[in-house]
């Protein structure tokens, strides 16, 4: 029995490390796309929101956190996903604004 148990954990651990492996590529990704885009764009922005996810992902892999500790993970994801939410809405605005003030100068 001790071995099925042994080879088991095994087999669990390098499934975890594997997991793991395949977010930090995914997160590699979306960095590399982001070099890609204009900055300023909405597509820069849904590549930060994912970025903003994959990195909450990769923290909260953590087998040894406490149920406190990812609480306080997520706690922290929905504030910097809010305050990028925010972000957007206030260029959005201001781009809204500059606009009108070009057309209405011209």
């Amino acid at each position: 029995m001790k071995i099925n148990v042994d080879a088991e954990r095994k087999v669990l651990e390098a499934r975890r490390e594997y997991d793991k492996k395949l977010l930090v590529d995914e997160k590699t990704g979306i960095e590399a796309k982001l070099t890609q885009v204009k900055e300023g764009t909405e597509e820069e922005f849904d590549l930060r929101k994912q970025l903003l996810f994959q990195q909450y992902k990769i923290e909260i892999e953590n087998i040894h956190l406490t149920s406190n500790e990812r609480e306080k993970l997520y706690h922290e994801y929905v504030r910097n996903l809010k305050k990028m939410n925010d972000d957007l809405e206030l260029f959005s605005f201001f781009c809204v604004h500059n606009k009108k003030d070009r057309i209405f100068a011209a």
